[in-house]
């Protein structure tokens, strides 16, 4: 189950090098996203949980699933601060 979803007003657009740009509608701010944000983006568009998410940045980027947790928590705090993600 997730624990987070897309906020409504956001939309991402992937670009060619593996990055990403959010743009949140209500404040016409763009963010950009490396490829490890875009991974964890990536995961909660597809409703995965933060574990699940971290689970495979650990595998792609040989990490500790701890220190993944970690990366996908504090990510994940950042996005909801700007109102990109909200608790599902």
């Amino acid at each position: 189950m997730s624990d987070y979803r897309p906020g409504p007003d956001v939309v991402c657009t992937p670009l060619a090098d593996g990055s990403a740009s959010l743009l949140h509608l209500p404040t016409m701010t763009c963010f950009e996203l490396n490829g490890t944000g875009l991974a964890i983006w990536e995961g909660v568009q597809a409703g995965r949980s933060s574990a699940e998410i971290a689970a495979g940045l650990a595998e792609a980027h040989d990490l500790g699933v701890a220190e993944a947790a970690d990366v996908v928590a504090e990510f994940a705090a950042d996005l909801v601060a700007e109102g990109l993600i909200v608790p599902a």
